[in-house]
């Protein structure tokens, strides 16, 4: 089963998280319901059981989408991706340094792109 987003009974949006240990601080990539991918950090632990943990998202990473940050490297985003609604900056959405050449890498749509030093 895969991390997703939950309804939180306050209304807000926090993440459920299928698998390993679930700390306040801790980042876990979110599967959205397009199949897309997030990064989100873990405010705190509401509930535990069977496995699963259910979690709040950390305002931090709220206010910096807000602001036009990226949420994993708090670098700035394009206008695009700002009104796209995108959370994490083109190297953060593609791989980073590999994203620029060298290693090969798959990238944001699932093309495997030949590196330089290959």
């Amino acid at each position: 089963m895969t991390n997703s987003y939950i309804k939180m009974k306050d209304g807000s949006w926090g993440v459920r998280i299928s698998s390993g240990n679930v700390k306040p601080g801790s980042s876990w990539l979110v599967t959205k319901k397009s199949g897309g991918t997030a990064s989100e950090k873990v405010d705190k632990v509401v509930w535990k059981g069977g496995g699963v943990s259910l979690c709040t998202i950390c305002a931090k990473a709220k206010a910096a989408h807000a602001s036009g940050t990226c949420t994993v490297c708090g670098g700035r985003l394009s206008a695009w991706e700002k009104s796209h609604g995108v959370r994490r900056c083109s190297n953060c959405r593609d791989g980073g340094g590999n994203a620029r050449g060298g290693h090969s890498y798959t990238d944001r749509h699932g093309n495997f792109v030949l590196g330089d030093d290959d």
